[in-house]
């Protein structure tokens, strides 16, 4: 297996998703663009990266259209499809379990990426790889291009964060393996004692923060490297894509 440092890397691509943003009846992750599906085009990035190994994480059901319709033997690197849990943590956390399971133990690291986020490329997967060999959590993030306000409940301004100190987080993420893990056992405690403990908890760089007081790196991402979330993120990839052909 490839190795950055002799150190194993699994990635875990997370396309459950149903789109109910994008307003369509096709999930957005199996969206054509630049002639090609949206998770296609992720995965490609990441079969040509440094990742040793890659886990998709699907709806439930999906796991054959995935792979005869969007692998197609043209990703090595996918080793698993699995369908995903009924929330996104749940459906992480079964990819990372996955994952596990494909090496002889557990991967030295694991990426976590959002499966609609196409327009990522080999060079950012391996910075977040050669990151995690220094720090046990990394994320991608770009510069706030746009002053930012802090709203009261009532909408009105309270505060005007220093945008040179604000981050866009994107991913891929990555984290030592045992770490995640941990974080995500003591996550899936807290919710079965309190729902409410949870509340904020958006992506799994805050899981290692909330959870394992872990201060996570934030390596240089990519304005390019955007979430296809509406129909206006797909003009966006489109015309990215063309651009970098």
């Amino acid at each position: 297996m490839l190795m950055i440092d002799g150190k194993t890397i699994a990635a875990v691509i997370v396309a459950g998703g149903k789109g109910l943003r994008m307003g369509g009846e096709t999930p957005k992750q199996y969206l054509i663009i630049a002639s090609d599906i949206v998770l296609a085009h992720t995965l490609a990035a990441f079969n040509d990266s440094q990742v040793d190994a890659i886990v998709v994480v699907c709806p439930p059901g999906d796991e054959d259209y995935v792979k005869q319709n969007v692998i197609r033997d043209r990703f090595p690197k996918v080793k698993s499809i699995i369908g995903g849990g009924a929330k996104r943590f749940d459906s992480s956390y079964a990819g990372i379990r996955a994952a596990c399971g494909l090496f002889d133990k557990n991967p030295d690291y694991v990426m976590i990426h959002d499966g609609v986020r196409p327009l990522v490329t080999p060079v950012m997967i391996n910075s977040v790889g050669r990151a995690l060999m220094s720090h046990p959590a990394v994320c991608l993030g770009v510069k706030a291009k746009e002053t930012m306000r802090q709203v009261g409940p009532d909408e009105i301004a309270v505060s005007v964060p220093d945008r040179e100190s604000l981050r866009v987080i994107q991913t891929p993420q990555g984290f030592e393996t045992k770490l995640i893990i941990e974080a995500y056992e003591r996550f899936f405690a807290d919710v079965a004692k309190d729902p409410e403990r949870t509340h904020g908890v958006t992506d799994d760089a805050m899981l290692a923060e909330r959870y394992m007081q872990q201060p996570v790196f934030v390596a240089e991402g990519s304005y390019e490297n955007i979430k296809i979330t509406t129909p206006e993120d797909l003009f966006l990839a489109e015309a990215i894509f063309s651009r970098r052909n």
